[in-house]
């Protein structure tokens, strides 16, 4: 639009440049964008969305392990009451611990003469390797009781779910390209609804290459003659960014309500707007104004009503 304002457009086809040759920049940087941005689209938006989840999953339970202290009664394991005597503060390891713990038939209430809190990643359960005690067993069906000692003996537990934050469980938005297409095979597999996954798989595609289509559309209305090239190139670089939101958006809903076919769901938009750049780029290349299609199409429309 700068150049268009500035009639340095005029002056290369003036020179005998054709559109085709001064849109070669503006292409090859859009290659380069869009070779840059399917690196995102495959590792860096996966990648980093697990590791967003693991974070805020390994603070949630960091802030469980660090609510525990000594001589209080800790209710915050699902099904479950811990007490502790004494943390040790460089180590971490509990002494004097009782452990009250429901179960379908009753209750096992375990005590040791020390342990230690394990918490393993992608994981909303703690493991507690107690050391040196004895689990006391009550059966409320058979009314019986029963005590076992121990040396060492490994106890799950499970995160309340309000401290547990996050599953651990990866999303499609984890899955990179070769994972996502793997769980879009299984799934059709097993003949469940497969629209989800075909539209999460074909963004990462159809996203980078709206890239190209928004430099093809992009060529024929920045190089329009105008007097304030900042505002109006202003303009028409958000009229586009909405009109592609609301037709992805669009589409994508009723592809996921099964009332459009799923490919179609996705590629829609980069459909219209890569059609509707072709035209506008062959009315630039003859040098017929694009407001002179608008206003064509405008008569057409009238005369037809």
């Amino acid at each position: 639009a700068r150049l268009s304002s500035d009639s340095e457009i005029t002056a290369m086809k003036s020179s005998g440049l054709s559109l085709y040759e001064i849109a070669k920049p503006v292409l090859v940087l859009a290659i380069i964008v869009f070779a840059a941005n399917i690196i995102v689209t495959f590792y860096l938006y996966p990648w980093g969305n697990h590791n967003i989840k693991k974070l805020v999953l390994e603070a949630s339970r960091t802030a469980s392990a660090s609510g525990i202290d000594e001589g209080v009664f800790y209710d915050r394991f699902k099904g479950a009451t811990l007490y502790v005597d004494h943390i040790e503060p460089n180590t971490g390891e509990m002494q004097g611990i009782i452990i009250a713990k429901e179960t379908p038939r009753g209750y096992n209430v375990f005590f040791a003469k020390k342990g230690i809190l394990a918490q393993p990643d992608d994981s909303d359960s703690a493991y507690f390797r107690l050391i040196e005690g004895s689990v006391h067993r009550q059966d409320r069906n058979s009314k019986t009781y029963s005590t076992i000692d121990f040396s060492s003996y490994m106890l799950e537990m499970t995160l309340s779910e309000s401290r547990a934050g996050v599953k651990a469980t990866r999303s499609n938005k984890e899955l990179y390209f070769d994972e996502l297409f793997a769980k879009l095979t299984e799934i059709r597999s097993l003949g469940y609804n497969d629209a989800p996954f075909i539209i999460d798989l074909h963004k990462r595609i159809t996203l980078p290459a709206s890239i190209l289509i928004f430099a093809l559309i992009g060529i024929p209305l920045g190089i329009q003659k105008v007097r304030t090239a900042r505002l109006t190139g202003f303009s028409i670089s958000l009229g586009l960014v909405v009109a592609y939101y609301v037709l992805t958006t669009t589409f994508e809903a009723l592809g996921n309500t099964g009332r459009l076919n799923p490919f179609l769901a996705v590629w829609g938009s980069d459909i219209v707007l890569a059609l509707a750049g072709c035209v506008l780029f062959y009315q630039a290349s003859v040098d017929k104004p694009v407001s002179a299609l608008f206003s064509k199409t405008g008569r057409s429309m009238t005369k037809s009503a």
